[in-house]
């Protein structure tokens, strides 16, 4: 489990759902867009519960590891939820560009007369 601290207050969830909340918050910020989120969590007692939260370009999130008192049932919903976001807000992978260049044999006495479509040499 870690605990997510953010804007003074802390939740505990499961490391899947903070491991893939971490990029989907640098990929808001990167786009300059803000959500909100519901994410599975445990209370102090251990029992399930659900943590809204608005996250954007400015949040500032810390994740700790840490023993919970109780598991979270189910988080398939949620991180099936962060992974497409984040996939969705992550610009692709730059093309690689490959500067080539050519090396062709030039003949100055080659001519090429474009008007009868046929090709002549000069002598």
């Amino acid at each position: 489990m870690r605990r997510i601290s953010y804007s003074g207050a802390s939740f505990l969830t499961t490391a899947a759902v903070a491991d893939a909340l971490l990029p989907l918050v640098i990929a808001l910020g990167i786009s300059q867009t803000t959500e909100t989120l519901e994410l599975p969590a445990v209370n102090s007692t251990g029992k399930p519960m659900t943590v809204k939260l608005v996250v954007g370009p400015q949040s500032e999130l810390i994740s700790i590891p840490e023993e919970s008192p109780g598991e979270i049932a189910d988080t398939a919903a949620a991180l099936a939820y962060l992974r497409a976001r984040t996939q969705t807000l992550t610009p692709p992978e730059p093309f690689a560009f490959y500067e080539t260049g050519a090396v062709t044999d030039f003949d100055p006495d080659f001519d090429f007369d474009s008007d009868r479509h046929e090709i002549a040499t000069t002598t």
